[in-house]
């Protein structure tokens, strides 16, 4: 019997049981007419350190202050609140986190399924996070220690947002979703945005443009937005945004002979610079917790995939690019098509990286050899096929497979594809594209339920099927089998013309692993957002085309949605990036991923 006690402790440890909150007081409560309370927090100790919610133990090194948010039903119909949470503590050298957990402890003992948001920063005496429109219901909100022994300091805050000039939010609802869209600055004109999310809940969304990277933040849940140029010498082309597990963010600015990658501490308040890569073209950024971080791009010289990665949190990176598509890395005689289809036309979706297990994904579209010839504007032909790489060796080494083949006349990754994993590890990729000349051009999915080494059929996401074009296909993914995917759709069936009138459109895929999906469509901005074609031809159209869209726009679940578009139609016909984020409706769950599987 004597030894099964330190199994016993050890259970106790990782698992501990509910106990009572030592925070004074206990608990409170938010609400419409209580827009603010404090606490104080007792003394939590890092033995053990609290590397994650998961080794959380009450009284010991986490301590926990319950909070009910009290608003009534359709209050968020005409009303906004922000909430935000902050703790203190007199010490910097001290290492606290903070999380916040929806549901009870009973409910969810380790915060597996109720995360909203953490911050678990370094080298500060303070963590805060925000949260818009909460619903209604209780949370609790977790001190943890995670260096260090502290007493600390809590407050809540629960207020309406500012004003900002430019026109005016646009409430929405549309088959069960509601959504709140406004520019993220009046003068933004700017197209091509991507959006990301830091674990505190604050949204950040970039643009090419200018002397670099533009960015615009908000530390309200998208309210309120503040600009940021982040310059570099020859910058200003295509631009990335990508934050690891403890919210070092970073940026990629295309240069062609590589990229400007800037790395910051501080939410880029400030940031540091490096070169990263050789000549490329569409570079996107991906990071494994807070350890690696990877850029990947289109040689455009080599005609070719390839990855640069940094092992130590963005500080070094190689100088030698791992080659993604190399001779040898596709199955049977897929390897010698791949190779030379790739030749001459390529466009580069996103890197992910599994957080769980470092296996990491880059997907592209190519042309055909035949298609070079034939379409598109030779001897660059439209892309026709979806392939992914797939690296089980934490991107030293890659096996290529071709997910979606195609001929001349077909169309597949109009124009970007994108890849996305959810929670329990299944991987997804989507593209705008038609299986038959001539034919409508629709949004696609496939899916992976094996780390990548096989993929499904594909399956058309759009609900409409006809009489429209669908093109620029986002997608991320939340719980396992939930994806977001958003597109843009065409009032004809040709992007070309120029009578087209276009929308923003939004699907929420559950099932989404399955031969049987469910899956329902909304259209999170009702008022157009662009008149006339979409050239989709990308530097090619200074041949002729309206490109003023540029080539994609970006969606990240985190709980609900969070788009960002490019708008040159409404209200005034200004273009204007816009930022549009679900207010209710069903859920995709965290998007967060590294939050789920890493410890900091």
């Amino acid at each position: 019997m004597r030894r099964i006690a330190p199994v016993l402790l050890l259970a106790a440890w990782l698992f501990p049981a509910v106990t009572s909150s030592a925070a004074t007081p206990q608990s409170g409560t938010v609400s419409p007419t209580v827009s603010s309370l404090s606490y104080q927090g007792s003394s939590i100790s890092s033995v053990p350190p609290a590397v994650s919610r998961r080794v959380c133990a009450e009284n010991q090194n986490c301590d926990t202050f319950d909070l009910i948010v009290a608003v009534p039903a359709g209050f968020y119909d005409t009303a906004d609140r922000i909430l935000t949470v902050t703790i203190t503590w007199p010490n910097s050298a001290n290492d606290l986190d903070l999380y916040l957990c929806q549901g009870t402890q009973t409910d969810d003992p380790q915060c597996l399924n109720g995360l909203v948001g953490s911050s678990n920063m370094s080298g500060t005496s303070s963590e805060t996070v925000s949260v818009r429109d909460p619903a209604a219901g209780t949370y609790r909100l977790i001190a943890a220690a995670y260096d260090g022994t502290s007493a600390y300091s809590g407050t809540v805050t629960f207020s309406a947002p500012s004003t900002t000039p430019g026109p005016s939010p646009v409430r929405s609802k549309d088959n069960g979703f509601s959504w709140q869209a406004r520019p993220v600055a009046n003068d933004s004109n700017f197209g091509e945005p991507s959006v990301d999310l830091d674990h505190a809940g604050n949204i950040y969304v970039t643009t090419p443009g200018g002397a670099g990277v533009q960015m615009w933040r908000s530390f309200d849940g998208g309210f309120t937005f503040d600009h940021k140029e982040i310059a570099s010498d020859g910058g200003g082309g295509d631009s990335e945004i990508e934050f690891t597990l403890n919210d070092v963010g970073y940026t990629a600015d295309l240069r062609v002979t590589d990229s400007a990658v800037s790395r910051s501490e501080n939410r880029f308040e400030t940031w540091t610079q490096q070169g990263v890569g050789i000549e490329q073209d569409r570079q996107w950024l991906a990071h494994w917790c807070n350890r690696q971080v990877f850029l990947g791009y289109h040689d455009f010289v080599l005609e070719a995939e390839f990855l640069n990665r940094s092992d130590d949190g963005g500080k070094t990176w190689d100088t030698a690019p791992t080659p993604v598509s190399p001779t040898g890395s596709a199955p049977g005689n897929q390897d010698a098509q791949i190779l030379s289809d790739q030749d001459v036309n390529t466009f580069s979706g996103p890197v992910v990286v599994d957080q769980k297990t470092g296996d990491v994904y880059v997907v592209f579209a190519i042309s055909t050899a035949e298609g070079n010839l034939t379409t598109g504007t030779p001897p660059f032909g439209e892309p026709e096929q979806i392939v992914v790489a797939v690296s089980h060796d934490n991107g030293h080494s890659f096996q290529l497979h071709l997910v979606q083949g195609g001929g001349p006349g077909t169309l597949a990754g109009v124009i970007f594809p994108w890849i996305t994993i959810d929670k329990g590890g299944n991987a997804y990729a989507s593209y705008a594209g038609r299986a038959a000349p001539g034919g409508p051009i629709n949004v696609f999915l496939v899916y992976s339920k094996d780390h990548g080494d096989t993929w499904s059929s594909p399956y058309r996401v759009n609900r409409d099927a006809s009489g429209h074009s669908h093109i620029y296909t986002t997608i991320s993914a939340g719980d396992p089998g939930v994806v977001d995917v958003a597109w843009y759709t065409g009032s004809t069936v040709d992007p070309d013309r120029t009578d087209n009138v276009w929308h923003v459109d939004f699907a929420q895929v559950k099932k989404a692993n399955t031969s049987t999906p469910a899956i329902k469509q909304s259209r999170p901005y009702p008022a157009a957002i662009h008149k006339g074609d979409i050239c989709l031809q990308g530097i090619l159209c200074t041949l002729g085309g309206d490109r003023s869209l540029l080539d994609f726009f970006q969606v990240r679940p985190d709980g609900r949605a969070n788009i960002a578009f490019a708008n040159n139609a409404s209200p005034d016909g200004q273009q204007r990036v816009w930022f549009v984020g679900q207010t209710a409706g069903p859920s995709a769950g965290n998007g967060l991923q590294d939050t789920n599987w890493c410890t900091k």
